[in-house]
């Protein structure tokens, strides 16, 4: 793997782990606070039951089509 590669996964992990770390922050508000910045306890909750591995497949899957765009626009000029 490209040290690059390396990097963006490290960035990546790193993002996750925030992430999930605000989101515990936010349970720990009441429900009139959450109502206020528009979640709800639910939403929370789905967002901290997804894997690292789903950020990982969107961001792996944006990362493939941004070096097709790449590819096609070299192959123009």
């Amino acid at each position: 793997m490209p040290i690059p590669s390396l990097f963006r996964l490290l960035r990546l992990a790193l993002q996750h782990h925030q992430q999930r770390r605000d989101y515990r922050h936010l349970l720990k508000l009441d429900e009139h606070l959450l109502a206020d910045i528009g979640l709800t306890r639910e939403q929370i909750q789905q967002e901290l039951a997804k894997p690292f591995s789903a950020g990982l497949r969107l961001n792996l899957r944006c990362s493939q089509m941004l070096s097709q765009r790449h590819t096609a626009l070299d192959t123009r000029h």
